[in-house]
């Protein structure tokens, strides 16, 4: 079996935990080149701004939607330019489905925004 080198997926991690230490316990490196977050949805947007604009994931691959009982749980997909992926999840209640568009960012991410909300 290979031994796999993940400083670049740890170095990334790192630094999203010295930025935002409510991610403690909540951000992992799942394999070489897969990054996971789970981020409550007031702290999305800081997130998903540092993400994209300082540590360069800009790259949207897609965004995923999940129906998880009480709550709709949405997936952003994120990559950068050395093939890592970072998962940014968050959710919001069923009660008050109200999420804040990415297209400032990502013009294209309005298809998947409309797929969501057809969800």
């Amino acid at each position: 079996m290979t031994e796999v080198n993940l400083n670049r997926e740890e170095n990334i991690q790192n630094k999203m935990l010295s930025k935002f230490k409510f991610l403690e316990g909540k951000i992992r490196v799942k394999r070489a080149r897969r990054i996971f977050a789970e981020v409550d949805l007031n702290n999305f947007r800081d997130v998903f701004h540092y993400a994209v604009k300082d540590i360069n994931f800009n790259v949207m691959c897609m965004i995923t939607g999940l129906d998880e009982g009480e709550n709709l749980a949405f997936i952003y997909h994120l990559a950068n330019f050395d093939g890592v992926v970072l998962d940014l999840k968050t959710y919001a209640p069923k009660s008050n489905p109200v999420i804040k568009t990415i297209t400032e960012y990502f013009p294209g991410a309005a298809l998947y925004e409309r797929e969501l909300v057809d969800m």
